[in-house]
């Protein structure tokens, strides 16, 4: 999950926007493995999960406003609405990127992933 967190982080680092995958994540949920997390620990790995899929679905929505900007077929969404889009976004990187540093530092994160 550490290598997931830290792959999820350098991608938000990139000048890319780009999908934010978290499959380890996923299946340690479907696994049931972070039933070995204490409930304070599940919710922070969770907020962070949380916050990732949500700069996950910004990200989408900012690739599909710039094809629609730069493909111009209509003015469905302008210039400063993909700026819109953008910023929040960014914003959204920002966030995440400071809660995965948090998270990364917890020592139960390297006890959790030797289990």
């Amino acid at each position: 999950m550490a290598h997931e967190l830290n792959r999820v982080k350098d991608d938000l680092a990139s000048g890319e926007v780009k999908r934010l995958t978290h499959d380890v994540y996923d299946s340690a949920v479907a696994s049931g493995r972070l039933n070995f997390l204490s409930p304070e620990q599940l919710m922070k790995i969770t907020n962070v999960y949380a916050k990732i899929n949500n700069a996950d679905i910004r990200a989408i929505s900012v690739v599909v406003a710039e094809e629609a900007v730069d493909q111009s077929k209509s003015k469905l969404i302008s210039q400063q609405q993909y700026s819109s889009l953008k910023n929040v976004y960014n914003a959204r990187k920002q966030e995440v990127s400071k809660l995965i540093d948090e998270v990364l530092k917890e020592p139960w994160l390297s006890r959790y992933l030797k289990s």
